[in-house]
């Protein structure tokens, strides 16, 4: 499972990744240098879930927006904490992943938004008006695939212009956002009425410029990192198995569980 944690210590990064963009360097996340923090990392790391996780929440309630937005993504994300959590009475699971705050606690979340520009990125996730501002600033901090993750809803939504814009601008995208650029392009020209260039987009130079970025091309691992597979298909056709088996292990995101 630790093979996950590369993501989670994106959000703790004291280097900001700037985009593409220019745009302005968000501030470091407070209390990630803290050696009290780094010490439940290294414990993290080694396997030793639950000390780590005692010293988080510990520093969450004491303040520390790291702490505070580390947890909450582990609390969010059940296959990096449920194999230590899951036999714990419900009181003590909450104390340990959330605010205790009322019956069911409080998103540590919540709490780190009202300092942390990056906590209020994750919570605006969620929100269709904000969905965009959110996946840019995700970007901006280098949290490409929580901002992937949330790309597709918005693509899903109708929003296939904005989602080309956040692409062509931005170069920390993986190579498989080819998938979703292409299908925006032409859900853009569906909406727009079938005319090439039209809704304000330049497709000739998002061709010329992004997709030849992207490798110039969308490989079948690129689809099969965001299109699910029919299991289905996968129980009938052995072809189709054969395929999605040798493809899937060509996605990043695929690799600690293929």
């Amino acid at each position: 499972m630790k093979l996950f944690w590369y993501a989670l210590l994106l959000i703790t990064q004291i280097t900001i990744h700037t985009s593409a963009s220019n745009a302005e360097p968000q501030p470091a996340i407070s209390g990630a240098d803290s050696p009290v923090f780094q010490e439940a990392l290294t414990k993290w790391l080694d396997g030793e879930d639950i000390p780590a996780l005692e010293i988080w929440a510990a520093l969450a309630r004491e303040g520390n927006p790291a702490a505070q937005v580390f947890l909450a993504r582990v609390a969010s994300t059940g296959y990096l904490h449920l194999h230590a959590t899951r036999d714990m009475p419900r009181r003590e699971r909450i104390a340990l992943l959330r605010n205790p705050k009322g019956l069911s606690g409080q998103s540590w979340m919540e709490v780190a938004q009202e300092t942390t520009p990056l906590a209020t990125a994750f919570m605006q996730m969620g929100n269709k008006e904000r969905r965009a501002d959110a996946i840019r600033a995700l970007l901006d901090y280098g949290e490409a695939s929580a901002a992937m993750r949330s790309i597709k809803s918005l693509l899903w939504y109708g929003d296939a212009a904005e989602v080309i814009d956040i692409l062509a601008t931005y170069e920390n995208v993986p190579q498989s956002a080819s998938f979703i650029l292409s299908t925006a392009i032409l859900m853009n020209r569906i909406n727009s009425g079938g005319s090439t260039g039209s809704g304000g987009v330049n497709e000739r130079w998002i061709f010329e410029n992004v997709i030849t970025r992207m490798g110039n091309r969308v490989a079948p691992e690129d689809y099969l990192a965001w299109q699910p597979v029919d299991v289905r298909s996968l129980d009938e056709s052995p072809k189709d198995r054969a395929l999605a088996y040798m493809y899937s292990r060509k996605v990043p995101a695929f690799e600690p569980i293929v």
